[in-house]
């Protein structure tokens, strides 16, 4: 991913399951729910489970948005 305006790679930034617990205000078992509804997606690194933030936080907000 570029960003066109400084023309300098965007680093993507991988969180563990429990950051993104506290970064939703949910449990750990909510956001393996997530998952398994196929709301969000993981991505394994070696014995790690990562998500994408940005992935996540965009599509959560458009799931909100959508159930207005």
């Amino acid at each position: 991913m570029v960003n066109t305006k400084q023309k300098h790679p965007v680093a993507e930034i991988y969180i563990s399951r429990r950051e993104l617990s506290n970064r939703l205000d949910v449990s750990q078992r909510t956001v393996q729910r997530l998952e398994e509804a196929k709301v969000i997606s993981r991505v394994q690194i070696g014995g790690s489970v990562k998500y994408n933030w940005q992935e996540v936080y965009t599509k959560i907000q458009s799931q909100s948005k959508n159930a207005y």
